[in-house]
Formats: C-alpha cells, structure tokens, sequence
C-alpha cells in the first residue's frame, strides 16, 4: 500500500485535515517526510502535498511570509522569471519587468565585454558588450530565489568606469538561498575594482548561504554595519575584507540622518539604513514635509496623506487638514468622493452645527499658511458631525465659490447626465451656477420638475419660475403636491430646453385644485373657489357636444346667469344657471344687465345656439318721455303671439301700437320741416329780386 497524502479526508469529521502519517511527493513518489529545506543544498517549495521547484501558474510564493508554500494569488500574481546564468545583452532583455527571479543573476566580464554566443560560437555569432545602462531593467526586482554573483576578476581592465554601485538593483529586499553558488554562498561580490558602494539600499533577508564581499578595493560602506542582521541562515558564514581600508579619513561615511548603529548602503541619505528621525519616501530627514505628509509615530515614517490633502493628521480622506484643490464638507463616516460623484450626505459650512473641535482637528482655508495657522472663523469650525473632505474638482451637484470651496447646489437641480472628465481641463456639466433653485446664472442650470408661472399677456406659455425636489421614492404625479403647490396641476414638459420631465402648470384662477387645464369641475377637477356655473352643454376642444352638461367655475353669476339661490353647494359661494334661451343674454349693445364679466365661451356659444335674433319684452312704460321702464318680465319671440304691438324702439311689446305713432309723429315732423324750408327759400328769392332792381334804377 502506497504512503498517504499529507491531507486526507476524515469520515469521522467529514472535514479535510492534515494527515500525521503522510508523505510529500517528489519526483512522482511519496517518499519524503518533508520537503527538502534550509539543511538541504537545493531547498524545495510545497504546494498542496507535493514538493516543487516552482509553483504553478496561478499560484506564488511570497517570501515574506517566512515560510516555503505555494498560495494562491490574490488579484494579479507577481511578474515572475525563471532564469539562470549570465546576464549579458541578450538575456537582460529576458528580464524586462520581472519582479521575482526563479533563479539566479550572475554578472562578468563576458557581460561587459562581449563574448561568443555560447550555442552558436564564435564563428556564428558573438553577443555584444552590454552597457551599464541596461541594467536600469533589473530596479523591479524584489526577490531572487537562489544567489547573486558579481565578479569580474578575469578582466584585465576591470569592470567599466561608471559602474560604481548596484544600485540597478536597489529594490531587491530578499535573495532565497534554495540553491547556493558553489554550494556555499549565495551573496558574492568581489574583485570589482569600480565598485565605490553597494547601493542594495532596501536588502532586508539573505534567507540561506555564506555571504562574501571581498576585494573591491574602491568600496566603502560595506563594513558599516553588522551582516548577521541580514542573513538568517543556519551557520552562514560572513567574510567582508580587503575592501576600501581610507573610508572614513576621506569622509566616505554614512549620512548624518542616517542610525550609526545600523549602518548604510552608500553614501546618501537614501542608503541608510535606519534613520536617526523619520523617513520620508526612502530618504531620512529631520522633520517631515508639512504639506502632503504626516508623522507616523509607530513606523517613524512620513507617511503620505491622501491624494488631495495638502496637510493631514493620517492617510485616510478624512483625515485632511487643508487642501491642495477644492474643499467640502461632509457628514462623518462617508467614503472617498471623485468629481464625477453624486454628493446626496453632503452638507454646506452653513448647515453645520457651531460646535467648535480641538486645535488639531481645526480646518484652515488658507493652504498657503499652513504651517502657521491653526485657527478659524467660528463658521468655518467643524463639528462633531462634520468632516472637511478634499477633491480634485467639485462634484456635478457643487458650484465654486471665492476660497476654493465647492458649495452644494439646490437640492432641486436636475442632474444633466453628461459628467465627463479630462484631467487637461475641467470638464464637468455641472448641475447649476449658484445656490437657487431658479433656472439661470445664479441657479439651477435644468430642472427635473419646475413650478410654471401663469401666462403673460397672448402668450399661451407661463415661464419656468423654479426647480421642484420630489422624492425618488414617490411617484411623479405627486411633486405638485409635495411641494405644497395645491392650486397646480402635472403635466409633461412644455420648456424642454429647461424641464427634462414634468411641471407644475397652475389651475385656473378660479380652481383651488384641478388636474388639467380649464376651469370645469368634470373635464378638469377644477374645484371652485367662488361660484359654479352649471351649463346645458359641454365644450372639448373646441367642440360643443349639448348631450352632455357641464359645470364651469366662475367668479360670479355674470352674462347670461343668474343666481340660484334655491340650490346651494358646500364650499363655495353659490350656484349659478344660465338664463332660458330667449333671454337677451348680452344686454343692450352688449352691455350686460347684471354687473360682471363673461362667462368663458358664453360669446361662442350664444352665436351658435341663439345666431342673434331679435328677442322682445313685455312691459308697459310709465310716461312715454320718462327714462324710467318698468321690470320687463318675459322674452317671446314676436308680439303679436300675445296680441300686443311691437315696439322696435324699446324692444318690447306693449298695448299701444308706439310703432305707429311714432312713424306718423315723424311725418308731421317732415312736413313741417319742409314748409319751413320752403317760406325760407321764397324770402330769399323775393329779396335778389328786389336787389336787383335797385341796381338797374342805379344804372339808368
């Protein structure tokens, strides 16, 4: 029976464990307690029970874990190369991004110089010299699993001139040891007569392997700290001699900012390393930066502050001091914000409850100061709700005000839908201009729903007045509502250039409420303020239907109604009833009989139904020359259905046939105006004649 996996399944538990009786398998059989490690010459990772030389796609080892399994990535694995040999011109192509080596780097003169392709020949071909510069190639590598070897004792000459350091690989933190040169050391430079410093500033853990750094007669700084800090490997050996002996009676020492008890990598206030005070982006300094970084106290790092800050107390977006661009309030607790974001939870310097914080806490509106000022303006102070946040740009539902501040714009502007972003330019369609809620340049630039004012003039449009605010959890139809807008109506957007959906248009001026436009209580809901007039038709679109009635709001009983006081309605003043149809609805010379003004479409109306014929009263008059009529009573048709004479005059029917002495009074009138005229015109002719003889009797 073969050896049992490292991990088996237990029917007891039902759940996978490990198996203290398993075996790891290497080369295809389970044979090893435990994969080759540290005592081992070539040291193996584990994945799942297996031993390997290399994890599988998809997996990866992380080396500071401390240990030697095999994981799953999380998110992109690390760029990883399996290489081992040489570096030369053609194979540090083959290194191009790589952060973890699966091998080994060696470097010799052959790298430098140029030799025969070692498959081809020299006859075939012949790898170039490679230049220093190519090795700017290597600065993302971060581990290498087996040894590192720079050696240039063949050469005659030396390594060139201008490499002075290793600093093409100043990102390495971690050199494995799982397989050693010689199978000794996994660290060795030396006799590389150039080499002024190591330059492996951020070296942290040689894992296995003597170290030998030797005979590089120009290099200082190697000895200036202890190499047992490094390597942890078990009785690892360290030989560092015969290097530069002048270095301290030339002044090649580590920086001053740099810890005397731990040494440095080179000559700079980036090759320590510890610092004495605080390092800020790989470079001890005395103090931290006061714009864009903050003093951390446990790492004694200058850690940076978040991307908009320009002063802070931590990382974190909430932890800004002041601002590198715009500034803005929001309550506690709300997550990062992008320009291109909707801003529901913020909230304006004025909304903010007077609740001063302490010094530390305290916002300043002048970056340029800083350092210096750590007060405010009591308006300006945060509370305990608040929390100042910076931005690149403000938000589509901000505008700019003076002080970089990006204030809130009303909560009723419509957001346009076109948020776009250029980092070259502001590109952002903002919802408004100012803070009100009226379309134009100091407020809303679109609204959602507006508030429509009453048409002016022969306009047939009102004009938009203000942007409303409707809850997303509510249905449209009840903005009007919510917004206290009674006496309105919702209707589609009339000013799409304005409105994206629906306005709240008003009801006629005598509805308190409606649901359209018009004043009837059946076509439009129109509920009365003062009268109702009830009609025997009804009228849609300019069409007259007199099957059906109507009932119309008025101000009062005006042309062609009357009051009905027999009915009366709850709410409003009363009811009123047009007038039978004989009626002269109009009034002499339109002039109306009762005090008022007309109906809506009484005019229309009466000229259809009624095509203006001469309708009579019966009456009896006083005194024929009084300006006095007694109360007509009843309108007919023509007179003579109840046997009394017309009267155009008056328009009325009486006893007396007044036509007719009227017309013979105005003959006399006649013909006493003639006889007049005539006696006038004899006079004047008997007077030229007798002119005319008086000049005659002259002449002779």
């Amino acid at each position: 029976m073969p050896p049992s996996p490292t991990i088996i399944h237990l029917f007891q538990t039902g759940q996978v464990e490990p198996n203290p009786d398993g075996f790891y398998s290497m080369d295809n059989r389970y044979c090893e307690k435990e994969c080759p490690g540290k005592m081992i010459t070539e040291e193996r990772l584990v994945q799942d029970d297996v031993c390997v030389e290399y994890c599988s796609p998809g997996m990866h080892y992380d080396f500071s874990k401390g240990d030697r399994i095999c994981r799953k990535c999380e998110g992109p694995c690390p760029v990883s190369c399996k290489f081992k040999g040489l570096v030369d011109a053609d194979t540090i192509k083959l290194l191009q991004n790589c952060s973890e080596i699966e091998g080994n780097l060696q470097f010799n003169v052959l790298s430098f110089r140029g030799h025969p392709d070692p498959v081809l020949g020299l006859e075939k071909r012949k790898v170039s010299a490679m230049a220093v510069s190519e090795l700017d190639v290597l600065k993302s590598v971060r581990f290498i699993s087996e040894y590192l070897y720079v050696c240039n004792h063949f050469s005659p000459m030396g390594i060139p001139i201008n490499f002075q350091s290793l600093s093409f690989l100043e990102n390495l933190e971690y050199i494995g040891g799982r397989s050693l040169y010689g199978a000794k050391q996994s660290l060795v430079i030396s006799q590389n007569d150039n080499l002024e410093y190591l330059g492996l500033r951020k070296l942290k853990k040689i894992a296995k392997g003597d170290i030998i750094i030797s005979k590089n007669y120009e290099a200082c700084y190697v000895d200036s700290f202890n190499w047992t800090d490094i390597v942890t490997g078990v009785n690892a050996k360290v030989a560092v001699l015969e290097n530069r002996r002048v270095c301290v009676n030339e002044s090649r020492i580590c920086d001053s900012s740099c810890d005397p008890a731990f040494g440095c990598w080179g000559p700079t206030n980036a090759d320590c390393r510890k610092c004495v005070h605080w390092l800020q982006e790989g470079h001890c300094v005395d103090k931290c930066s006061s714009r864009g970084f903050f003093e951390n106290h446990e790492t004694r790092n200058c850690d940076r502050c978040y991307v908009e800050c320009d002063t802070c107390k931590g990382p974190e977006h909430t932890d800004c001091l002041t601002c590198r661009s715009y500034k803005l309030y929001r309550k506690h607790g709300s997550a990062p914000l992008s320009p291109l974001d909707f801003d529901d939870d913020f909230i304006t310097v004025e909304e903010q409850p007077k609740q001063p914080r302490p010094v530390s806490h305290l916002v300043e509106t002048d970056t340029t100061n800083a350092a210096s000022e750590n007060t405010l303006p009591p308006s300006e102070q945060p509370s305990k709700f608040t929390q100042l946040t910076c931005v690149a740009d403000c938000p589509s539902t901000r505008y700019y005000v003076e002080n970089n501040e990006c204030k809130r714009c009303h909560r009723s502007c419509y957001d346009l839908g076109q948020r776009k972003w250029s980092s070259s330019e502001r590109n952002i369609y903002f919802r408004c201009n100012g803070p009100s809620n009226e379309p134009g340049p100091l407020g809303c630039k679109k609204c959602k729903y507006a508030q429509i004012d009453p048409p002016v003039g022969n306009s047939t449009l009102g004009a938009v007045a203000r942007c409303l605010f409707n809850s997303l959890k509510v249905h449209a139809n009840t903005v009007c509502m919510n917004n206290d807008l009674l006496d309105h109506f919702v209707q589609s957007s009339t000013h799409p250039d304005v409105v994206e959906e629906f306005e709240c248009a008003p009801c006629d001026e005598e509805c308190s409420t409606c649901q359209s436009k018009g004043n009837s209580r059946i076509t439009n809901k129109c509920k009365c303020r003062h009268f109702v007039a009830y009609m025997p038709f009804h009228r849609m679109g300019g069409v007259m239907d007199t099957t059906k009635e109507d009932e119309k709001c008025v101000p009062g009983c005006t042309k062609g109604l009357y009051t009905d006081n027999a009915t009366s309605e709850v709410d409003i003043e009363g009811v009123c009833r047009m007038c039978h149809n004989l009626c002269d609805r109009f009034g002499e010379n339109g002039v109306a009989p009762l005090h008022g003004h007309d109906t809506f479409g009484l005019h229309q109306v009466l000229a259809e139904r009624i095509q203006l014929q001469e309708w009579f009263l019966i009456g009896r008059l006083q005194h024929r020359n009084s300006e006095t009529i007694q109360p007509f009573q009843t309108c007919v048709k023509n007179c003579a259905e109840l046997n009394l004479f017309t009267y155009h005059k008056e328009k009325g029917c009486f006893d007396t046939d007044y036509d007719t002495r009227d017309k013979v009074q105005w003959c006399k009138e006649q013909q006493s105006n003639a006889t007049n005229s005539t006696n006038t015109s004899f006079n004047i002719v008997t007077l030229l004649i007798l002119l005319l003889n008086v000049l005659l009797i002259g002449q002779l």
